[in-house]
């Protein structure tokens, strides 16, 4: 897809694929890198080809120019350390350091955007940023961009109706209510909240709130603290850092990543590496046809 006056690299193609948006693609990268990943560190067979692999998922995933790349990397070096466990202190310390500064970068990125003062700050701009000004710089200026409108207009949703929320998938409406009363920028989409978190928070309230906290506390109790569930901890990961810009309840592929981690976390006897676990099930299938 084209994206005319995207924030930072403005005019550019952003690759999505089969899916809706480049973010859900970049998501849908991640996933698979984290399940290669899990098999590099397991497998020493065959490295140099997943190796390959993993390159060629990297590119695909550079060419989403998606700012979840800043949140995958760090999780993956956390996730490294999780498999080997270190024993320097320097080196867990620096990995935590490292993912701290990056998910920093990558909540500022994500509502904020710089534009040189020679450009015009007008409507044109309107698909993602503000006119508001957070800061002037000698040549740049700081502005507030869609994503950080929409999460101020989702806590003023929230206030309406704090207990059960405005409903589910009423927040457009909610919006085009707003602009009539010009208490929130005509020149804006009226789209979703683009946040888990505060999309919850506005449409379902504080009810809708502690169920979702209550399912990612059961998710990550079924983690628990197994090596056979890494890709699964990294899955989740990326589900809990995206979740705060993206709407990860419309990524449908995570839900089936965690259905499987349900299906795994019942069974009574041993789970296989993750590389082998599709083998498994494609050689009882075989079987059974025999």
């Amino acid at each position: 897809d084209f994206y005319e006056g995207y924030p930072i690299i403005g005019d550019t193609y952003r690759a999505k694929f089969l899916t809706y948006t480049p973010t859900m693609f970049a998501i849908f990268i991640s996933v698979c890198i984290f399940f290669l990943f899990d098999k590099i560190l397991k497998n020493k067979k065959d490295r140099f080809q997943n190796f390959l692999f993993l390159f060629i998922l990297f590119f695909c995933l550079v060419l989403t120019f998606s700012k979840t790349i800043l949140i995958l990397i760090p999780i993956l070096c956390l996730l490294f350390f999780y498999y080997y466990k270190p024993s320097k202190w320097y080196l867990k310390t620096g990995s935590v350091v490292f993912f701290a500064s990056c998910f920093v970068l990558f909540n500022f990125l994500s509502h904020f955007s710089f534009l040189d003062k020679k450009d015009k700050i007008n409507t044109s701009n309107g698909k993602y940023l503000s006119n508001e000004i957070v800061l002037e710089l000698e040549e740049r200026v700081i502005l507030k961009n869609s994503y950080l409108i929409l999460k101020e207009n989702t806590i003023s949703a929230f206030k309406h109706s704090p207990i059960v929320g405005i409903g589910l998938g009423r927040f457009d409406n909610y919006l085009e209510k707003l602009k009539e009363e010009d208490t929130y920028p005509k020149y804006l989409r009226s789209y979703d909240p683009h946040s888990t978190y505060f999309g919850v928070l506005a449409e379902l309230g504080i009810g809708g709130v502690f169920a979702l906290l209550l399912i990612m506390r059961s998710v990550f109790k079924m983690v628990g603290k197994r090596k056979e569930f890494i890709p699964y901890l990294g899955v989740l990961s990326l589900f809990l850092c995206e979740g705060i810009v993206t709407d990860m309840m419309n990524v449908r592929h995570l839900w089936l990543i965690f259905s499987l981690l349900i299906y795994l976390h019942f069974r009574k006897k041993d789970i296989a590496p993750v590389h082998q676990q599709f083998l498994m099930w494609k050689n009882s299938r075989s079987y059974k046809e025999e």
